[in-house]
């Protein structure tokens, strides 16, 4: 059974600043004595209780986003860069079709969870389109930024390729020159001396 632990503050506590503290002791009580073996079949919930199924209050996807990096942060705390990284957080605020793309667009919300929208066939399908929509950007530019990489990186071993042959090339010359040099003074000094024996002078 894989298990969600959902965290969230009241309106109360968000008006008085006390969301990350309640964040906080939220994680600590929830995660006391879980091994990282079971780690994998975890994942955490952002469920603001006052943006639940509330129409005068609802979470815009900025401050959804700022709770989620309070959360990552205390998971890294608490199991280790590593494991906060790879954890699934989702945003279980109120999700309508108008704004879940904003809401999954948001870095570090790994998905959403429907509550009343869910019930509505035409509300649920237009969410499941448009976190469609946000996977397949994500992919493309995932894909861009791949491509990127690679070609900064064929430009930067063409460079040092390029650096490499120059080197060699000037190596050579000055080498030739050396021996020249030598076969030179040698003649002028009325010894004869040919260029094989000028290279070992």
């Amino acid at each position: 059974m894989d298990v969600i632990v959902c965290v969230g503050e009241t309106l109360e506590q968000r008006q008085a600043t006390q969301t990350e503290a309640v964040l906080d002791r939220q994680l600590n009580t929830g995660l006391a004595g879980v091994p990282s073996e079971v780690l994998s079949r975890l994942s955490i919930a952002y469920e603001p209780v006052w943006a639940i199924g509330s129409r005068e209050h609802h979470a815009t996807p900025r401050q959804a986003h700022a709770a989620l990096l309070l959360i990552r942060a205390k998971l890294t705390q608490l199991v280790g860069l590593d494991w906060s990284e790879r954890l699934t957080i989702h945003y279980g605020g109120s999700v309508e079709p108008g704004d879940a793309a904003a809401f999954l667009s948001q870095p570090g919300i790994d998905g959403v969870m429907i509550g009343g929208e869910s019930l509505k066939v035409d509300d649920f399908l237009a969410i499941v389109e448009a976190a469609t929509a946000v996977v397949s950007q994500n992919f493309r530019l995932a894909n861009v930024a791949s491509r990127s990489t690679i070609a900064a990186a064929d430009s930067e071993q063409e460079h040092q390729t390029r650096s490499n042959c120059s080197f060699s090339i000037a190596a050579k010359e000055s080498a030739q020159l050396q021996a020249e040099r030598k076969r030179r003074h040698a003649t002028e000094s009325g010894v004869p001396c040919s260029r094989s024996q000028a290279d070992l002078l």
